[in-house]
């Protein structure tokens, strides 16, 4: 996975061009694309989701059951917009088995897997009755009957886990939220209320895992946004934001921000869309505190490291902090 500033893509005829900013150096990855076309090939559409059956599939495969039908699920769509579980045949008849409702799960992003006793098991990344992550739920794991009797079976609660199956993949929750799209995208994650002051606060639609952007506003007072979802500084920059750059005059300290860009976007009613961070924890390290922060949870990870190395009294004692 790259870890970049900022990520630029350019789709073109000769394929996918990712573009990553990291401090001084720049890395430039070019995928070509290669059609391989043969006389025999068929392609055949089995079945469409059209958002009440399911939307956004993307995240894990299908898997085939015991019983010769294929299951899988949707990030999105069904009944509630939370996300779906499906079987459909090989010869295409497609059955929503469930919806999910939020309190037995939401936005499932892992493939099912079948057990011995011909159940299927899975994650949803949201959701559940879990608290301490807020309205939108830690995440459930669930099983489901092939003829679609669903039962959860543990309620994620931040200490014990967070978001299942999602993963802290950001860079590829950014590009796949681009690749819905086709426009620039911030990522967010949910700051407490009274550090809202130290970030680019983004007003959305919608909290689940992509949504629009309506407002980007910088490091407001808490009056004047409701909103707790924070710029963390990964972005997919398209043309529109280098070209709203272009015009852009220096701000503080003479810089130009791309905060600032991406403000003179939603001004003109162009579309920025957002990829929500719920999978583990993000610091900033642009002050001493959040640095601190950050060691002390990247410590307190790599027990390996603690054993091999035992941290000095001073570490040890900031680590205890």
């Amino acid at each position: 996975m790259l870890a970049c500033d900022i990520i630029c893509l350019s789709v073109g005829s000769g394929g996918l061009v990712i573009m990553c900013w990291k401090k001084a150096c720049i890395l430039l990855l070019f995928f070509a694309v290669t059609a391989i076309v043969s006389p025999a090939q068929t392609v055949t559409t089995l079945a469409a989701f059209e958002q009440t059956n399911g939307a956004t599939p993307r995240f894990g495969s299908v898997v085939q059951a015991t019983n010769g039908d294929l299951y899988g699920t949707t990030e999105a769509g069904g009944s509630n917009n939370y996300g779906t579980i499906f079987e459909i045949t090989p010869a295409g008849v497609l059955t929503t088995l469930h919806s999910f409702n939020l309190t037995d799960g939401a936005n499932p992003t892992a493939a099912l897997v079948q057990a011995t006793n011909g159940d299927l098991y899975g994650t949803a990344s949201l959701g559940g009755t879990g608290t301490a992550c807020g309205r939108t739920g830690c995440g459930t794991i669930f099983k489901i009957t092939v003829a679609g009797a669903l039962t959860t079976l543990y309620n994620f609660d931040m200490t014990d886990g967070t978001a299942p199956g999602f993963g802290e993949n950001l860079t590829k929750g950014l590009i796949d939220t681009f690749g819905d799209t086709g426009h620039p995208v911030l990522s967010a994650q949910t700051v407490p209320a009274s550090d809202i002051g130290k970030f680019g606060i983004l007003e959305c639609a919608d909290t689940r895992t992509m949504t629009m952007v309506n407002r980007f506003v910088e490091k407001p007072r808490r009056r004047e946004t409701a909103s707790r979802l924070a710029s963390v500084g990964r972005y997919v920059i398209t043309e529109s934001v280098l070209e709203a750059l272009r015009s852009t005059p220096p701000g503080k300290n003479g810089e130009i921000w791309l905060s600032d860009a991406f403000v003179r976007l939603l001004e003109k009613g162009l579309p920025v869309a957002a990829f929500l961070l719920t999978a583990g924890r993000w610091h900033t390290v642009g002050n001493p505190e959040g640095y601190t922060k950050a060691v002390q949870a990247a410590v307190r990870a790599e027990h390996t490291l603690c054993e091999a190395r035992p941290p000095r009294p001073a570490l040890r004692k900031a680590i205890a902090s």
